[in-house]
């Protein structure tokens, strides 16, 4: 990953930047819409594969996507989730996607999708069932899912910004900037979560779980220059698209109340008022005050008040199963 004044200048390139092979993509799949059946078909990494030997742009994509072998600390990354899976994904929608609001050029962006607002539990079920598809137990291998569901992504991405281009005035819509941020979430900002969670994940798990996330967002289209090879460097990409992309956004704090009403409704031990505070505890003061979560206590009562609730639902998370990766399936099926 670039560093100091370089990185500055590479997340200023990738404001303008995409994804050309998934742009390629998609366009060829708008003008050979019978494409399009075959990908929605696909239900594991050894039926895409035979598409890497088809001259056209979706097998180039699909080609690059198994270019390389697949290191040993996927699989080791892999582990880490299924040990602590309902705590990641519990984080996912506490902490994670909220995170995400808070950069204010992406979210005008996400809000021209209507249904992460109209229904956000049916992007929080579609993002979690991502993450397990290419985090769960060989996902890489034949059988699994990863580039299956990396591609769709991909290609999703690509459909926005085809579609959506132009909303924010010279920049390219979920740009590198934006997909590094998005890592950024799903990793550290994750590790993050699970710490003020009081799960005992240990620093070379961090560690594994940050490398899992920089090889999936590089197979996503980000670019090498973008992803944290560590703990280190990523907290310190973190800290300049902060301070780059985070602010109040009405888009932000839209996205935000949407995903706040839906996780009120759900059957978690937390009384629906104390989600905002959940949320403000493990995001952050900071952050949340971008996305519209004003902090009603002050002081220890808060702190004490969101401890307990997080103490309450790290219990709950534990109690519920000892075989996370297992129950986790069932309940996004």
């Amino acid at each position: 990953m670039e560093k100091g004044g370089k990185l500055n200048q590479e997340l200023d390139k990738g404001r303008n930047t995409g994804d050309t092979l998934a742009d390629e993509a998609y366009k060829y799949i708008l003008a050979n819409p019978s494409i399009k059946k075959v990908i929605d078909g696909l239900g594991n990494n050894r039926q895409l594969q035979k598409m890497a030997d088809e001259n056209h742009p979706v097998g180039k994509l699909v080609s690059k996507l198994f270019d390389g072998p697949v290191p040993e600390f996927v699989n080791e990354g892999s582990q880490v989730f299924q040990r602590y899976t309902l705590q990641i994904l519990g984080a996912l929608g506490l902490c994670s996607l909220p995170y995400c609001y808070a950069g204010a050029q992406g979210a005008k962006v996400l809000i021209q999708s209507k249904y992460l607002t109209e229904n956000p539990g049916k992007r929080l079920r579609e993002t979690g069932q991502f993450v397990l598809d290419v985090c769960g137990p060989d996902s890489f291998l034949a059988s699994g899912k990863a580039y299956t569901s990396i591609l769709k992504v991909r290609l999703m991405h690509a459909a926005i910004r085809f579609h959506v281009r132009g909303v924010i005035v010279d920049e390219v819509p979920i740009n590198q900037e934006d997909m590094a941020g998005t890592n950024i979430s799903f990793s550290l900002i994750t590790m993050r979560a699970l710490r003020k969670l009081g799960v005992p994940v240990m620093s070379q798990e961090k560690e594994t779980y940050v490398q899992l996330w920089s090889f999936i967002s590089k197979l996503l289209g980000t670019s090498r220059k973008l992803l944290p090879a560590n703990v280190k460097e990523a907290v310190f990409l973190e800290k300049k698209i902060r301070k780059r992309q985070f602010r109040r956004s009405e888009e932000g704090m839209a996205l935000t109340s949407a995903l706040v009403t839906f996780l009120q409704k759900q059957q978690i031990p937390i009384r629906p008022m104390r989600i905002k505070d959940l949320m403000i505890y493990l995001i952050g003061p900071e952050v949340s005050g971008y996305i519209g979560l004003e902090q009603h206590s002050l002081g220890v009562n808060f702190a004490t008040e969101s401890l307990a609730q997080a103490i309450v639902l790290r219990n709950w998370v534990s109690h519920y199963s000892s075989r996370n990766y297992a129950k986790a399936l069932e309940r996004i099926e």
